[in-house]
């Protein structure tokens, strides 16, 4: 097979071969024959039979080249002259051009077909097992090597989706590989990394794995999941959604043949991995525990294949797989315990461990393989073209209409109201977490960095009018002081000043931070804050253009936005532009943007916006010029290469050199100053011009001179050179210095600090705490923890903390005087890689599974609640719990499920029961006062029902493996129909009372718990609640969190109608005598689903209204968006119901025609509503006429006729405004 041994005299043409580099002209078979034969000297082409061809995966190529896999009839003159073992060839084919490379190893990813964009649903990455082979695994055997089934028939019956193999090296003998699983995983993660895997248009992820494959893509998963939120590899997990897994040992295999193998070499550790002893308390165990939950919260489609013949063993008499026949994975393993109790998830195979992957052209398995391959690409929901099937809305266009208003009265009313106006739009814009990072970059040291404004092509930048300037250096050169300082620095503007001109010359500046919150490294956070920056600035000119082009921006469509609702990124953009394409004044705006490296995105992104920020609009009377920092990334030499711009560690040797000099003079005695030019000439030339390693190896020796002793220069200089120049090497070389003993904490404070969601999570006394009960394995055992630490006094409390924080630390952290931090962006990335855990914990990282999101939720469980206290000192206690942000960190429970897959469930079930009772006071207390919380019966629900079980309380949190684990354990508990309305009813509380963050995974613990049986009678009632909700707000304004707060009602509204179908005709009231149906009351998707599944879009509420007359009587609530939106929504409905033949009742034409115009005034595309709907009343009217309906049929009681429908009769129907959503205030 393809991976066999081979020297001169193999058999070439059983061979399958890869070919990569190839032209990106050549894109047919024959033309890449062609270029093989030319390159190979062969008289005839047709010797190269070309099987697959498709583009590199390798999104730095431009243009892409191609990858194909080859045979050869004829064995050519290049590898009939092969060394024994060659497994790789270079075709030199026209001069000038990149060689072909030839090879037969497959390592690493080869793709073996393109699919068209519009039609590409799904990549499927098929990896192989232990010593095996990329391509030649999946063949059947024979002489036959023209076919295998990936390549050949799973292509032609999936369509739409991209077949990738990957290949790595496994071999158990002839090897001096050392490596583990998670090695193996770590490559496998790098490999998807470097080829495209990360990028905002990759398509899902589906695999095929086979034996050894199957644990290296857990391990993969597992890695993948508890990777940070905004990671790069958690974009990876995002686009994962399932495998088919062919016999897998998930719980060991047999290996004594394979020990007799590997015993005394290098991979003896690998195999010992896999044995049955792993899958019963180690590795394998913990690895499948971890999985199964991480497969459960995600979503994924898992299917297990299992042999059910006995394969053959490896013979170390003959050196061959000659030896007994064993069951190698017996179907308990292969389908981790599945076999029985989740039958429609396996598959039997009756083939040998070995050929259960081979497939022939005829064999009858892959029929049924090809069907769930189909199904984890979701072809089920999927139309066979590869076109995604989706419910299709009315595009609706927002047509940018003029307001007519007048800034300008002689009273001065009209600027007061434009600076009232403005301070809403600021207000609006306004986020505290956007001028962190600026605040904590360290000033420069002394007169440091004076040199920029020596440097000539710098000082020719700030004179021009526009253009880039790029300052760009290594992690930790000091990029970020030297950008705070030419922001700030007079001299910039003295520069930049044009004289003799009358142009408005303001700037702008945004310090990224990828270590922050979602906008301190995001674009909306930089659009955001240079809105509010320019707006700021240009109120402060006196000059009457600068206000006049305030209000014309003002009143313009874009800037026109309700400041109760969420800005999109649509409508920032669309102001930035507003500001860019004006013609009214000449304005000059510099825009200084800081580490654009820590952008949450593609670097090829952030560097269109850059381009796009200086790219004049034609008429426009904005200038722009823009300085940027960053590292030297390839996307951003490519797009600002060429241009002005400066390496900041060739200017800075001079300024190390004075920094280490005085850092040392100061640190050290009189006496010792002999030996400070010395050290700090050897930190200079060491450093390379990045300030970061320079402080930290500083200190490291100031501190041999500490406890009276003088260290000789020798000694010096081998510290010196014992300390690793590469900043991450630094930091595990200081990892390791920190005791054995001590290991543990600083995991779980750098776990705790990288997974902080917001500032409370990072103060010194919060985390010392954490730290100190993270390794406690339940409530009781943390309380005495907390206990103990009472009982050692106020001032041994007050000053610990901050002591116990810098020794885990081992200096990565820093701490200012309430918080900490890591020490730097760098830090970051090193506590960040997938591999830290192992670093930090050696052994012990196999026996691991929390991470810093499950020491959080231990912490919020076991005092942070608690702090909490109603009564005297309720009010300061609120301001300090806001301070700490704890809504946002009330997700810790859901993060820590999602990135372990392992449920909390031994340490939740540890509280007593009154600890549940009294958490649930506390709980209200806060959510009241700080929160979006939701009146009527929710707040009466909250309050008389407490939260009284640990499942409660797991539902209120979210934690779907904890119910899941409660529900296996009590099979009989969501047949009891009080405990299931409990669950759903807190589900729906928590949802009312969530941070934005976790409201989708909510919905989708409430999705579980309706598929495990959940509902019952309170199912109305619940359902009439999340149809038509209604907001009370505590000392927060309506912001994204309620926005998202009603898309999780529209979506749970959705998932209890596909529950029970009869909620569409639950007649729900409105005051005492009077009702709608569910369809009065939808947003457009609840609209679309009772359309689609057969409603009457004709239907009457009690008052004889249709669907169509509730859209001009409806306003802003229940699950109706906020502003503008709420039209948009109301246009959506109307178009819906109206291609559903949708009728007026109540509605005259003039309503319609009042409706159809406020609609348009909003700047909405109404065409589809001009159309005047037919009258049902009238209808039934000229019917009974013409004798077709018996008159009782007739327009009931309460209808009136159509030229009277605007005048309605009764004190209730005038009530009917009110009763519909109308928002709720305290």
């Amino acid at each position: 097979m393809a991976g066999e041994r081979h020297g001169g005299t193999h058999d070439w043409g059983r061979m399958v071969f890869r070919l990569s580099r190839i032209p990106h002209g050549a894109t047919t078979n024959d033309a890449v024959a062609a270029l093989v034969a030319k390159a190979l000297h062969l008289s005839q082409t047709d010797s190269v039979k070309v099987y697959s061809l498709a583009t590199t995966l390798n999104p730095w190529e431009t243009p892409p080249s191609r990858v194909a896999t080859v045979m050869f009839l004829h064995t050519p003159e290049l590898l009939a002259k092969s060394k024994d073992g060659q497994n790789e060839w270079t075709l030199e084919f026209e001069p000038g051009h990149d060689n072909l490379v030839l090879d037969t190893h497959f390592w690493g990813l080869t793709p073996l077909n393109d699919v068209a964009p519009d039609k590409h649903i799904a990549d499927c990455i098929a990896i192989s097992g232990l010593a095996s082979h990329a391509f030649g695994s999946w063949q059947p055997h024979g002489d036959d090597k023209t076919f295998m089934w990936i390549r050949d028939d799973a292509l032609k019956y999936v369509p739409g989706m991209r077949a990738i193999l990957y290949g790595y090296e496994s071999k158990l003998v002839n090897t001096d590989s050392f490596q583990r699983i998670g090695d193996l995983s770590v490559s496998f993660i790098s490999q998807i990394r470097a080829n495209g895997g990360t990028l905002s248009d990759a398509k899902p992820l589906v695999f095929l794995a086979h034996s050894l494959g199957g644990i290296v893509l857990k391990d993969a998963f597992c890695r993948l999941a508890n990777s940070q939120a905004d990671s790069l590899e958690r974009r990876i997990f995002s686009r994962c959604k399932g495998a088919l897994m062919f016999g897998v040992p998930n719980f060991g295999m047999e290996q004594n043949h394979l020990l007799s193998v590997a015993r005394g070499n290098s991979t003896e550790a690998l195999v010992r991995d896999l044995s049955r002893e792993s899958g019963v308390y180690g590795y394998l165990k913990r690895l499948e525990l971890s999985f199964s939950g991480i497969a459960e919260v995600g979503d994924m489609t898992i299917y297990w294949a299992f042999e059910t013949s006995t394969s053959p063993t490896f013979n170390p008499e003959t050196g061959d797989m000659t030896g007994p026949h064993s069951i190698l994975v017996d179907p308990d393993s292969a389908t981790g315990h599945r076999v029985k109790d989740l039958p429609a998830f396996v598959h039997p195979i009756a083939r040998t461990h070995s050929d259960m992957v081979k497939l022939t052209r005829s064999d009858p398995n892959t029929g049924p393989i090809i069907e769930l391959l189909r199904r984890v690409c979701g072809l089920d929901i999927i139309q066979d073209d590869g076109h995604l099937s989706s419910t299709q809305f009315d595009t609706v266009a927002w047509s940018h209409t003029e307001m007519s208003t007048n800034w300008h009265r002689k009273d001065g009313s009209g600027e007061k109201r434009l600076l009232r106006v403005l301070e809403e739009f600021m207000t609006a814009l306004d986020s505290s977490d956007l001028d962190i990072r600026q605040s904590l970059i360290v000033d420069r040291f002394e007169n440091t960095c004076e040199w920029v404004y020596e440097n000539e092509a710098f000082i020719t930048w700030l004179g021009q009018e526009s253009g880039v300037f790029w300052i760009y250096g290594k992690p930790g050169s000091g990029k970020s002081t030297l950008m705070k300082l030419v922001h700030a620095d007079k001299r910039t503007r003295q520069h930049s000043h044009k004289f003799g001109t009358s142009s408005c010359q303001i700037s702008a500046e945004f310090f990224f931070n990828f270590r922050g919150t979602f906008l301190q490294k995001t674009l909306e956070g930089l659009v955001r804050s240079v809105l509010r920056q320019i707006m700021s600035r240009l109120s402060k000119f006196n000059s009457r253009g600068a206000k006049a082009l305030l209000s014309i921006l003002l009143q313009s469509p874009s800037f026109r936005h309700p400041s109760r609702r969420p800005w999109s990124m649509t409508r920032l953009e669309e102001s930035l532009r507003a500001i860019l394409e004006q013609d009214q004044i000449d304005l000059q705006i510099t825009f200084f943007f800081d580490a654009l490296d820590e952008f949450d995105g593609p670097p090829e992104y952030i560097s269109r916006f850059i381009t796009y920020l200086v790219s004049q609009p034609a008429g426009s009377h904005t200038q722009t010029k823009v300085c940027f920092s960053s590292r030297p990334w390839s996307a951003f030499v490519a797009a600002f290469g060429g241009g002005p711009k400066l390496s900041v560690e060739d200017f800075t040797r001079e300024d190390i050199r004075h920094f280490c000099t005085t850092n040392l003079m100061n640190a050290l005695q009189p006496s010792h100053h002999h030996v400070v030019s010395e050290l700090a000439n050897n930190i200079v030339v060491r450093a390379s011009g990045v300030f970061l390693w320079a402080s930290l190896i500083g200190k490291e020796l100031a501190a041999a001179f500490t406890q009276g002793q003088t260290p000789s220069m020798a000694e010096l200089l081998r510290l010196l050179d014992s300390v690793p120049t590469e900043l991450s090497d630094y930091y595990h070389f200081i990892v390791q210095r920190i005791p054995k003993n001590l290991r543990w904490k600083t995991y779980a404070l750098l776990e705790a600090v990288v997974r902080a969601q917001s500032h409370g999570d990072l103060r010194i006394d919060y985390l010392w705490r954490t730290v100190l009960v993270s390794d406690s394995p339940d409530y009781l055992a943390a309380q005495a923890t907390l206990r103990a630490l009472d009982s050692r006094g106020y001032e041994y409390v007050a000053k610990e903390p901050s002591r116990s924080l810098l020794l885990w630390g081992g200096g990565l952290v820093s701490l200012t005087s309430v918080s900490a931090e890591l020490m730097h962006q760098t830090v970051h990335e090193f506590v960040t890689r997938l591999d830290f855990k192992d670093q930090v914990l050696g052994l012990l990282s196999k026996v691991t599974h929390e991470n810093g999101h499950s020491f959080h939720f231990k912490s919020l469980l076991t005092f942070r609640l608690n702090d909490i206290r109603p009564g005297i000192n309720m009010l300061s206690s609120w301001s300090q719990l806001d301070d700490n942000g704890l809504r946002p960190s009330m997700s810790h429970g859901i993060e820590a499920e999602e990135t372990t897959g392992r449920s909390c469930r031994h340490f939740l079930d540890s509280l007593p029961s009154q600890t549940i009772t009294s958490l649930t006071t506390r709980l209200i207390t806060y959510l009241q006062h700080w929160g979006c919380y939701l009146s009527a019966p929710y707040e009466r629900d909250f309050k008389l029902q407490l939260i009284h079980s640990h499942a409660g309380l797991a539902a209120f949190f979210g934690l779907r493996l904890y119910l899941q684990d409660h529900i296996r354990l009590d099979p009989g508990y969501l047949a009891r129909v009080s405990e299931a309305d409990d669950l759903l009813r807190l589900l729906v509380v928590a949802i009312g009372f969530g941070d934005a963050a976790t409201h989708e995974r909510l919905v989708s613990t409430a999705r579980f718990l309706l598929e495990n049986g959940c509902g019952g009678p309170g199912m109305q009632n619940l359902f009439q609640y999340v149809l038509r909700p209604e907001f009370r707000f505590g000392r927060v304004e309506w912001k994204f969190e309620h926005q998202s707060c009603l898309q999780a009602f529209e979506q749970l509204a959705i998932l209890f109608l596909e529950h029970d179908p009869t909620l569409a005709s639950l007649r729900i009231r409105v005051g005492r005598a009077s009702w709608v149906m569910p369809i009065h009351v939808a947003t457009p998707s609840i609209t679309s689903w009772f359309l689609d599944h057969g409603a009457d879009p004709n239907q009457q509420d009690a008052l004889g209204k249709t669907p169509l007359d509730h859209m001009r009587f409806r306003s802003p609530g229940g699950l109706m968006p906020h502003g503008t939106d709420a039209y948009t929504s109301l246009s959506q409905c109307a178009s819906l119901l109206l291609r559903h033949g949708a009728k007026r009742g109540r509605t005259s034409r003039q309503q319609w025609k009042t409706f159809v115009e406020r609609i348009e005034g909003e700047g909405l595309d109404a065409s589809a509503l001009q159309v005047m709907p037919e009258n049902i009343y009238m209808e039934r009217k000229a019917a009974t006429a013409a004798g077709n309906l018996p008159d009782a049929q007739s327009t009931p009681a309460t209808a009136l006729p159509e030229e009277q429908a605007a005048q309605p009769k009764s004190a209730l129907s005038r009530l009917i405004p009110s009763l519909f959503g109308a928002w709720s205030r305290p």
